[in-house]
Parts: C-alpha cells; sequence; structure tokens
C-alpha cells in the first residue's frame, strides 16, 4: 500500500522486503516522483533503503514492485555522501 499526500508533497509506505519500516519519499523534481495512470502508480527513482538493516533496492512500476540487486559497501557510502535524490528517509 503507498500513500501519497500531495498537500504534504510525501508518499509512504512499509519497505517491500516485509521488514515493517516505514519508508517516507518527499515529493519534488529533485528527488521522488510520482506517475498515476487512472489504475496503476510508479515511482521514480528507486527507493534505496541503505539505512534500514534489510539494506533493500527496488522499484515501484505500473503497482509492482521489481527488485534491484544489493548495492556494495562501497555504492551504499556513495548513496549516504552523494545527492538527496538517493536518499530515503526511514522511519
Amino acid at each position: 500500500m503507498l500513500y501519497i499526500s500531495i498537500p504534504y508533497r510525501t508518499c509512504g509506505h512499509l519497505c517491500c522486503c516485509g521488514c515493517g519500516k516505514e519508508i517516507v519519499t518527499p515529493l519534488s523534481p529533485a528527488r521522488w516522483s510520482f506517475t498515476y495512470d487512472g489504475e496503476n502508480v510508479s515511482m521514480e527513482p528507486s527507493m534505496v533503503n541503505w539505512e534500514l538493516p534489510c539494506q533493500s533496492h527496488y522499484w515501484i512500476h505500473r503497482s509492482q514492485v521489481h527488485w534491484s540487486r544489493r548495492n556494495s559497501p562501497a555504492e551504499l557510502a556513495d548513496n549516504r555522501e552523494g545527492s538527496p535524490r538517493s536518499r530515503t528517509a526511514c522511519r
């Protein structure tokens, strides 16, 4: 289940790996965006949950979860220091 708040410009869902952690993504052109075609929702870019123990990485495309490979420790370090676009807020 993906919750979208236009007034607060944010989306929220539970991590798709099943760990139960809440994922909050701010909506903006520099971070995440979503599309809704009347039936399905897609989000761009991918969800990289490097702050969570699961370190899951997936895409939400047409209301389906598509898993990506797990990031290496070097890639995780780059994500921590890189663009805000590569970060997912976890609670």
